[in-house]
């Protein structure tokens, strides 16, 4: 099964629709947050969010997947 493409606008689970300059955005932003330890944040939710909903949709994650999906976030 092919992912559905990254780089088109893509409508996630309660986002608007964003393309991939903001997606790239998003990611650069996330990584910044993740690098120095600012992960207890509303920022960090809602980035992770926007995020894991792109990837839910390209790769077409089931309720299977989701039920299974545990989130460590530590400051190393």
């Amino acid at each position: 099964m092919e992912p559905a493409s990254i780089w088109e606008p893509t409508r996630t689970a309660g986002h608007p629709m964003i393309d991939s300059n903001t997606q790239h955005q998003a990611i650069g932003r996330l990584f910044e947050l993740v690098r120095n330890g600012d992960v207890d944040n509303l920022e960090f939710t809602q980035l992770d969010s926007l995020i894991y909903g792109g990837l839910e949709q390209t790769y077409r994650v089931t309720d299977a997947d989701r039920d299974q999906r545990s989130v460590q976030t530590s400051a190393v």
